[in-house]
């Protein structure tokens, strides 16, 4: 896959880890239902760090 589709799975990433803050802000959630939404922001976390790895091991592989 090249960097910019990669770049492009990280924005839409950015975007649900927007939607999730946004949700949060609004309160209103019981203890289970924040900690499972807190989970699920963790797991957009961990996908984003996996894909930008994947962009540094493009990078590394650019040639001249």
């Amino acid at each position: 896959m090249a960097v910019e589709d990669r770049l492009a799975q990280v924005q839409t990433h950015l975007e649900s880890l927007r939607r999730y803050a946004r949700l949060v802000i609004a309160d209103g959630f019981t203890p289970a239902t924040l900690d499972e939404l807190k989970s699920n922001a963790k797991s957009i976390c961990d996908a984003i760090k996996a894909e930008i790895n994947l962009i540094k091991t493009d990078i590394d592989g650019w040639t001249q």
